[in-house]
């Protein structure tokens, strides 16, 4: 009797990690769609948040000076040392820019896609009075 020994195992046999690993992968191609389009939905929230702000202060400054700000893509590529001045509000320099932001003479601002799958696409606002009352809307331009 005393040559048979019962020793007792510790761990997991490698059928158990492998169909651990398999259930995980399987999780993991479910999560990952959907885990990009809520990210993409949040970049397009931020520049539309972006963009309301820059109409806004836009407007303010057309109403200060009687002209709006013009700072297109090639003589506004520092943001904040342009726009954020100008304008006297506080746009963030994120460590990887989503978007590039620019405003003309017409009142227009735009956020230019620079980095991700839509890459180049382009979102713009411009504020627009719908009656005498001085009712305020956003729309594309």
């Amino acid at each position: 009797m005393d040559s048979v020994k019962h020793t007792m195992r510790s761990g997991f046999t490698l059928v158990e990690v492998i169909i651990v690993v398999i259930i995980v992968g399987i999780i993991t191609t479910f999560a990952m769609p959907a885990y990009r389009r809520a990210q993409e939905r949040a970049y397009d929230n931020e520049a539309d948040t972006t963009l309301r702000l820059l109409v806004t202060a836009e407007r303010i400054y057309q109403m200060e000076t009687g002209n709006f700000l013009n700072c297109g893509p090639l003589n506004c590529a520092d943001i904040r040392n342009v726009l954020n001045p100008q304008l006297r509000l506080e746009i963030p320099d994120p460590a990887v820019p989503i978007w590039g932001y620019s405003v003309d003479n017409n009142g227009c601002a735009q956020a230019t896609r620079t980095t991700g799958p839509n890459a180049g696409g382009v979102r713009s606002l411009r504020q627009i009075n719908v009656d005498p009352a001085s009712t305020v809307r956003l729309v594309a331009c």
